[in-house]
């Protein structure tokens, strides 16, 4: 059911932020980076901006594991989107409304007017399929000169609420939490449509690549810790 009132809809999303705040405090917070000024959890250094890939499943994780700074989000035009949006405003994050399917183009002109932020994609949403990739972050990347960092966000202990094509990972109280934030990905500003596949088919590598890591280091597996930075980085001269 929709709800169009826009006090009771803030409202919601205020009783919601503040429930998982308390959550998210009881949580412990373990954060790798390969590059150090590629990660929304410091304050930039700087000039350069990031475009962050994750799976929409994490969104939570991403939301309330600890106060992000400079940071913006592409968030769908969908009912959960408007939820999402004041939850994000709440934590300090500019939502930027649009979508690959829904105002792509305008949000591209609103980061243009932003080059001072980094901005966070969830290539799979809004509606799936799950944890497959899709061009349109390989668009907004080459468009606003942001790189994409592979990112991905894991709880020791969660539960999983489904929807209607993936579920939403929510840490259960004392979870451990593990980001990962891998090698950044620099892209010229123009690709043909076959770079475009090449580049979203290393994206997902890396995305499956850094998942699996991720689960290990998540069950406290340190032997995989090393493998995390791809010395084989895409950059703008092999996409050319």
């Amino acid at each position: 059911m929709k709800i169009h009132n826009r006090f009771v809809n803030w409202l919601l999303a205020l009783i919601a932020v503040g429930l998982l705040r308390l959550l998210f405090l009881t949580t412990r917070l373990d954060h790798r980076v390969v590059q150090e000024d590629a990660t929304t959890l410091r304050p930039p250094q700087g000039k350069r901006r990031y475009c962050f890939c994750m799976w929409h499943d994490a969104i939570l994780l991403a939301l309330f594991c600890k106060r992000s700074y400079a940071l913006s989000g592409l968030i769908s035009r969908h009912q959960d989107g408007t939820y999402l949006s004041y939850a994000a405003r709440m934590r300090g994050i500019l939502p930027i409304r649009g979508s690959t399917s829904r105002g792509g183009s305008l949000a591209v002109r609103q980061l243009l007017d932003l080059p001072d932020r980094h901005v966070c994609i969830t290539p799979d949403g809004p509606r799936g399929p799950r944890h497959r990739m899709k061009a349109g972050i390989v668009y907004i990347s080459a468009q606003t000169g942001r790189p994409i960092v592979p990112s991905i966000l894991k709880a020791s202990r969660c539960w999983r609420i489904p929807g209607g094509w993936s579920d939403m990972v929510v840490p259960k109280p004392f979870a451990k939490l593990v980001i990962i934030t891998g090698t950044p990905i620099e892209l010229p500003a123009s690709l043909s449509r076959e770079e475009i596949a090449e580049v979203m088919e290393h994206i997902q590598d890396e995305m499956d690549r850094l998942d699996a890591i991720g689960d290990q280091i998540v069950q406290r597996d340190e032997s995989v810790a090393s493998l995390i930075a791809n010395e084989h980085r895409r950059s703008a001269d092999q996409a050319a």
